[in-house]
C-alpha cells in the first residue's frame, strides 16, 4: 500500500493541486490559470514548504505531514513467520491498547511459549518511529520466490482506520526485513527469524 499524498488531510477531498515554487515559466502560468497547479512563489524555505493545496478547503500540506499522520494512525500489527519443519513465531503489537503478545515454538512437536507485556507511551512512540523508518506502509503486498517450493512463509497485517492491510511473503523478503525482525526482537526480546 502506497501512502496517498494527494488527499486533503483536513477535509478528505481529492480535488488537490501540486504547489510549484520558483520563478514560473509561461507554461507554468498557463497551467496555474487552468487550475492544474498552484504557484507557491519564488521564496523557498529550507524545509516544511507545503507541496499540495486543497481546492475545497484551501488547506496546504507537505508529504512529511501525511507520512506522520498515516503512521500515527496504526492501531495494531500482527506478524507471523514459519516453515513446515522449522520454528514458528507470531506477534501482536497493539499500539492503541499498549501491549504486545509474542508466541513461538521451535518445531511442530514443541510446546508453544508465550510472552505478553505492556508497552509504555515512549515505547509506542519508538515503535512508530521504527516502522516509519523501515517504510512499512509502502512495502509491496507480496514477496514470493516461485523457485523454492518449501521454506519460510511470513505475513504482516496492519490495522488502521477500521481497515487492515496484509503483506505476505514466501521465501522472499523486502530489503528492510532484517530491520523489521530487529524491531520485533527489541519489543519482545524474542526471535522473529
Amino acid at each position: 500500500m502506497a501512502i496517498k499524498y494527494k488527499i486533503c488531510p483536513k477535509c478528505g477531498s481529492k480535488d488537490v493541486l501540486k504547489i510549484v515554487y520558483g520563478m514560473p515559466s509561461y507554461e507554468l502560468f498557463k497551467e496555474a490559470e487552468k487550475g492544474k497547479i498552484k504557484l507557491g512563489g519564488c521564496m523557498i524555505a529550507v524545509e516544511n514548504n507545503p507541496e499540495y493545496a486543497c481546492n475545497d478547503c484551501e488547506y496546504e500540506w507537505n508529504r512529511q505531514e501525511i507520512i506522520d499522520k498515516e503512521y500515527k494512525s496504526i492501531e495494531k500489527l500482527k506478524a507471523s513467520i514459519g516453515g513446515y519443519f522449522g520454528p514458528e513465531y507470531n506477534i501482536e503489537i497493539n499500539l492503541k491498547e499498549g501491549y504486545f503478545e509474542w508466541t513461538g515454538k521451535e518445531n511442530q512437536t514443541a510446546v508453544a511459549e508465550c510472552v505478553k507485556d505492556n508497552l509504555s507511551e515512549s515505547e509506542i512512540f519508538d515503535i512508530i518511529d521504527k516502522i516509519k523508518m523501515i517504510d512499512l506502509l509502502n512495502w509491496k503486498r507480496k514477496f514470493i520466490n516461485l523457485e523454492i517450493m518449501d521454506g519460510t512463509c511470513w505475513s504482516i497485517e496492519i490495522f488502521k482506520n477500521k481497515k487492515s492491510i496484509r503483506i505476505q511473503g514466501a521465501n522472499d523478503y523486502p530489503e528492510e526485513w532484517n530491520l523489521f525482525c530487529e524491531l520485533i526482537k527489541d519489543v519482545s526480546e524474542k526471535s522473529f527469524e
